[in-house]
């Protein structure tokens, strides 16, 4: 799928409603706000994983997915997130999932689902609770699968219900046998049926079933004869993971076997002739054992497991394709693998032809990317993650305006498996920095980000950027290309950037830059050579801020230039070190100026050999200062504005992983990080964080989050006029300062002065506004008049950009007494339609939103088309302009039969809220030769969705060009 995105200078042609949301974020004026997204992956190996309407579940032995605590060893994917069921499974690993009567079972090695302790091994998921199966059973589950309308369960139990011995049935009220009880030890691992549910053939690790030595690790038992029925001369050698019986004579079988009915018949790999009862070659077999065999609508079937190769098939590591005849590779080029092994995969939207599959298990990365972890996706040739946030560790950020850079451990976000340890963030936009580090060795993490005169400064271990062999370590962008700093670092890597004037001053773990001497831990760039400072340092650098003529440098070392007395922090003053008292105890992780006042953070408790600031204290110029009590444990990362000192690293305990002190004391920042802060970074109201959690104020958000004052940012506008009693209307526009206000005193009020302030976002903790509220407001401050007063506000519609009204009568104004808390109140409101205004009477002035009960039309779009090109079918549509706008799903079905239904084939994430013109492609690949149907799914952030369907069918084969329709309220007569 192939997102555009572009501007076009035009005037929008379609005006919806008012541009609203049916629902406001509740938060404080002090808020996080989960930019990070779902973090793609799990923390644990996946064993078995389902798709199911449209639904991704996942499970196996992990204790969370993107974030979710609750989401212990089961979870699902919406499209959007990772979500729990429940508080999940409590113990042990879930190894089967399967649906059952439109309930959720789980079979495993647990002993609770849900804080259920009478769940053991066996449980289901109605959508709100877990509860048992029956009387449960008494041992492990290997494998669920559903058959005529009945649950089928294999294990190691010996009784299910009091029934069964390793195999049972479940009805959905009572437990059924299978078979008699010939399996009497080891497990059964799969089973499969010839056509009736009563013709099974069943797997496992067992030998001599019912006392038969021929029925070793697989049997066939004929439920109609009661008859079992041996598999060649002695089953198999080794245990049997997976059986498949595909078309009228074909039986597959793989595990950990290497002889087949007592003869090499290839390893871990083999095809059983029923019809002639004989074991067939399948081209010598895997190289490695396999788990599971999944079938498709043909003859053609997957083998996935643990297996490195197929003897003679290049690329065919743990995922091979059989077509009936000959092995196939799944990966798109030699350079694709995946680096462990693979319990699973499941056909998305259940289209079995089309080569496209979720896959899970134990592997940390796919193919070229490295930020697949435990679960990940096969989609038109190229493997992704599951989930947009970044796969790992951040370490460095800096950022410049509404440009926030991103650095550290990650390879992989909003999908994008090319990320490479560097991003830019803009207002939820990622992009890249030219061609970025490049990936020649193992791990090349960025560890340090600096920005000066629109220069960013990228330190770390990689040893090529942009293309450029000299960028050792170091690295310069200045917004078009990459530059070296002349041949880079020698070695170690880069953990600290600072710059003054063209002096860039670099620290780390390095000892040698460029061959000069001294250079040990930091040297400066002077923007043609490489140079010493003093005499260099004892050990690692971690930290550099300057403070006009003085470099502050903090890290690990205990003597600079030859002062011993420099233990872990230094100034260099241009000409000598010098040490800050007699130093500290422990490293110095970082270091943030404001004016005179030097803050340091790091993991001592020890100032001048005395017991003083735990982790965090400020030097004045002379003297060391504490700040509070300190902090509990090791800070990372110090950010400052004003009197207020931001602090993040390892402390859990008390103020989870990051805090303020505001001047007297270290407050919560919300409920916190739920794992370690590595950076912050400050940019005017907003504070950005990174490290290593997955969610923030319980929300997730990977690796990067935003703590922002919503109301302390920028308005749009903001004009400010006395007004005199009496007078009439005053406007509140300036030249390109337009606040669409105007406000009239009457008398008895006094005079004084109004400020009005346009902001172009939603107001915050919203309660009190009936229907939809808009995505605009204003603050008018007042002074200088009497206690009371009356006066008017007029509010031009003409002069509100993007202000989506339509029928201006059924807009209302609301107020609340203090901007950001408390409750809106509906104000008279009244539409003079000769000015185009809205019109109240106010007793004072403070935070004004306009809300309506209409429901806007949350896209727009301009048109839905469609291109055939053989069996490739490729939609195309474009909006005018989108409000809380999630995404797309896209929807198929097959012409000719009104009772097929609409299925999922792909999901298009949104622009959110934008009115420019917003252009998306999507293709759908290799159908098979009929008639079908599509429609889009709009879906907005709220779970609101609106349908619109493609004029026409596609006959694949033909090809044309269809237009747009909408079963729904047409977006082009509002």
């Amino acid at each position: 799928m192939t997102k555009i995105k572009k501007i076009i200078l035009l005037p929008l042609m379609f005006i919806a409603l008012l541009l609203i949301r049916t629902e406001a974020k509740s938060q404080t004026p002090f808020t996080w706000d989960s930019i990070g997204k779902s973090a793609p992956g799990l923390n644990g190996t996946v064993n078995d994983i389902l798709y199911h309407e449209g639904v991704l579940y996942a499970a196996g032995n992990f204790t969370f997915a993107g974030g979710d605590l609750n989401a212990r060893r089961i979870a699902f994917w919406d499209g959007y997130k990772w979500n729990a069921l429940g508080t999940g499974i409590s113990n042990g690993s879930v190894n089967s999932i399967s649906f059952f009567r439109n309930e959720l079972y789980a079979g495993g090695d647990f002993t609770d689902a849900g804080g259920n302790a009478d769940a053991d091994y066996l449980a289901k998921w109605n959508g709100v609770n877990w509860s048992p199966v029956g009387t449960g059973l008494d041992g492990g589950v290997n494998i669920l699968k559903v058959y005529d309308d009945t649950l089928y369960v294999g294990g190691s139990f010996e009784t299910a219900g009091g029934i069964g011995s390793r195999i049972a049935r479940w009805t959905g009220s009572e437990w059924l046998q299978v078979m008699p009880n010939v399996i009497n030890n080891g497990s059964v691992l799969d089973f499969d049926f010839a056509g009736a549910s009563n013709l099974i053939y069943v797997a496992g690790s067992f030998f001599n079933a019912g006392g038969n030595s021929t029925l070793n690790n697989i049997l066939y038992y004929n439920g109609q004869l009661n008859i079992f029925t041996a598999i060649g001369t002695n089953g198999m050698n080794g245990a049997v993971t997976g059986v498949a019986r595909v078309g009228v004579s074909n039986l597959y079988l793989t595990g950990e076997f290497t002889n087949a009915g007592g003869s090499f018949m290839g390893n871990y790999a083999v095809r059983y002739n029923v019809t002639f009862n004989s074991f067939e070659y399948m081209n010598q077999g895997l190289q490695g054992a396999g788990w599971k065999i999944k079938k498709t609508n043909g003859s053609a079937i997957y083998f996935i497991g643990g297996f490195s190769l197929v003897t003679g098939v290049a690329n065919t590591s743990k995922i091979a394709r059989w077509d009936g005849n000959n092995w196939e590779s799944v990966y798109s080029s030699t350079t694709d693998f995946i680096n462990g092994a693979v319990n699973d995969i499941e056909f998305i939207d259940g289209n079995f032809d089309s080569q496209n599959f979720y896959f899970g298990g134990s592997f940390e990365k796919s193919g070229v990317n490295k930020g697949i972890s435990k679960i990940g996706r096969r989609q038109n040739g190229e493997f992704k993650p599951i989930g947009d946030g970044l796969n790992d560790i951040v370490y460095a950020l800096a950022t410049n305006g509404n440009d926030v850079y991103v650095g550290g451990k990650f390879v992989s976000v909003n999908n994008d498996p090319t990320a490479n340890y560097l991003m830019k963030w803009n207002n939820g936009v990622w992009s890249k920095l030219g061609t970025g580090i490049q990936t020649e060795m193992s791990n090349e993490e960025v560890r340090a980000l600096t920005i000066s005169d629109s220069i960013l400064y990228v330190g770390g271990l990689f040893t090529n950027a942009g293309g450029n062999s000299n960028a050792d370590r170091i690295a310069g962008w200045n917004g078009e290309s990459w530059f070296a700093l002349g041949s880079g670092i020698d070695n170690g890597s880069v953990r600290a950037i600072a710059v003054s004037g063209n002096k860039v001053y670099v620290g780390g773990t390095f000892t040698s830059v460029a061959g000069v001497p001294n250079t040990s831990r930091i040297a400066m760039w002077d923007g043609t050579s490489w140079n010493a400072v003093g005499g260099g340092l004892s050990s690692d650098v971690y930290a550099i801020a300057i403070q006009g003529n003085n470099v502050f440098v903090g890290g690990f070392f205990t003597n600079a230039g030859g002062n011993p007395d420099a233990d872990r922090i230094a100034r260099w003053d241009g000409t000598s070190w010098n040490a800050l008292g007699t130093g500290l105890n422990g490293a110095v992780n970082s270091i943030a100026i404001s004016g005179a006042d030097v803050y340091i953070g790091g993991g001592f408790s020890n100032v001048n050999g005395n017991f003083f600031g735990r982790n965090i204290i400020k030097w004045d110029g002379s003297a060391f200062q504490i700040l509070g009590t300190g902090l509990a444990s090791q800070v990372n990362s110090v950010a400052v504005t004003g009197n207020t000192v931001f602090a993040g690293g390892q402390f859990g305990s008390g103020f989870p992983y990051i805090s303020k002190f505001n001047g007297s004391s270290w407050v919560n920042m919300g409920t916190g990080a739920n794992s370690t802060v590595m950076a912050l970074s400050l940019a005017g109201s907003s504070l950005y964080a990174g490290g290593e959690f997955n969610r923030v104020d319980n929300k997730p958000s990977s690796r990067f989050a935003r703590w922002f004052d919503a109301y302390t940012e920028t308005p749009e506008a903001s004009v400010i006029k006395t007004i005199l009693e009496g007078s009439d209307f005053i406007s509140f526009n300036l030249p390109g300062n337009v606040t669409g206000v105007r406000i009239k005193i009457d008398s008895g009020s006094g005079n004084g002065n109004v400020n009005v302030l346009k902001y172009n976002n939603s107001p915050v903790n919203v309660s009190g506004v009936s229907g939809n509220i808009s995505q605009y407001r204003w603050i008018i401050e007042q002074s200088g008049f009497a206690a009371t007063i009356n006066g008017f506000v007029r509010f031009k519609i003409s002069e509100i950009n993007g202000n989506g009204i339509n029928d201006p009568s059924g807009v209302a104004v609301y107020s609340r007494p203090t901007p950001g808390t408390g409750m809106f109140n509906a104000l008279p409101t009244t539409y003079d339609a000769v000015n185009g205004e809205l019109v109240v009477n106010v007793m004072g002035f403070s935070e004004f939103v306009f809300g309506s009960n209409d429901s806007p039309l949350p896209v727009e779009l301009s048109g839905f088309t469609s291109l055939v090109e053989r069996n490739n079918v490729t939609l195309i549509w474009k909006t005018e302009r989108e409000i809380n706008n999630s995404g797309f799903e896209i929807e198929r079905r097959k012409s000719g039969n009104e009772n097929s239904e609409f299925k999922k084939i792909g999901f298009a994430e949104g622009f959110g809220n934008t009115n420019e013109i917003s252009e998306y492609k999507f293709s759908d690949k290799n159908l098979s030769s009929g008639k079908y149907i599509y429609r889009l799914k709009q879906i907005d952030y709220n779970g609101n969705f609106e349908y619109y369907e493609l004029a026409g069918e596609i006959e694949i084969g033909v090809p044309g060009k269809f237009e747009l329709s909408q079963n729904y309220p047409n977006p082009f007569n509002p």
